[in-house]
């Protein structure tokens, strides 16, 4: 029987009773065993104490009815026991975990939302160490791995820390970018709006009609006929004469003609 120290931490995180992931509580299982220094039956025991529910029962599913001795000799029986049920289960959720952190990126998340979900699929995954930080940088945002740049991380922890000390940097490099393709989403309306006039210019002219010579497929002032570059043309392509003022008559002419007009009338 487990002594008061031993019961206080046989709680929680420790006991499996068939519903949790059980490769990580025998991962920790196996970590807590050697922190104890832990081997044979007391190892066997140790794990043992933890299982419990469903569990426990299918641990005991093989030993009989009126054991003499404790049934496990060491802790890898006791997991032997388990995985004849728990172990198939959990390859193919290893499977399902390895299959999803493979398309696992970061997208509009923040590196604290990425990193969370990234350790949960990993430690199902079973991917750990330099891969896990191999495949956490790749998953990560453009911006933001253009901000760590090149390099190799030893573990985890430090390509999760190095991205969340990136973040913000590259948040304010991605606004200063966006500011300028504003401004130069504006420049660019104005010389869109000069290609737009070339556009205009180079239309197709086969059913432009001439106002100088009636023909179609060129303008007025392309005309050759009577164009402003044509001999004796002229922009309104007609020929136009100048008009002279009528010559004014001398005033005594004039007096003489009313004198005349009105005595040949008396």
């Amino acid at each position: 029987m487990a002594d008061g120290n031993e019961a206080e931490r046989v709680k929680g995180a420790d006991l499996f009773d068939g519903t949790g992931d059980y490769s990580a509580w025998k991962q920790k299982m196996r970590v807590s065993i050697l922190a104890d220094n832990l081997t044979g039956t007391a190892a066997a025991k140790y794990v043992f104490k933890r299982v419990t529910g469903d569990a426990s029962a299918i641990m005991l599913a093989e030993v009989g009815d009126n054991p003499i001795t404790f049934p496990f000799a060491t802790a890898g029986s006791v997991f032997t026991a388990l995985e004849m049920v728990y172990g198939a289960t959990d390859q193919q959720s290893q499977f399902a975990a390895a299959a999803s952190l493979k398309v696992l990126t970061q997208r509009d998340r923040s590196v604290e939302e990425y990193a969370a979900e990234f350790t949960k699929l990993s430690v199902k995954a079973g991917v750990r160490g330099t891969q896990a930080a191999a495949a956490f940088m790749a998953g990560l945002r453009a911006d933001v791995q253009a901000t760590v740049g090149a390099g190799a991380f030893t573990s985890f922890s430090d390509a999760v820390t190095t991205a969340r000390r990136a973040e913000p940097i590259a948040q304010r490099m991605r606004r200063a970018q966006q500011g300028g393709s504003r401004g130069g989403g504006a420049r660019g309306r104005g010389r869109g709006g000069t290609t737009q006039g070339r556009a205009a210019q180079t239309q197709d002219l086969s059913t432009i009609e001439c106002y100088g010579c009636g023909k179609k497929g060129h303008m007025k002032k392309d005309c050759r006929t009577n164009g402003p570059n044509s001999q004796g043309g002229n922009r309104g392509g007609r020929q136009t004469q100048t008009q002279k003022a009528p010559k004014a008559e001398p005033q005594d002419d004039l007096e003489h003609s009313y004198h005349d007009y009105v005595g040949g009338n008396e």
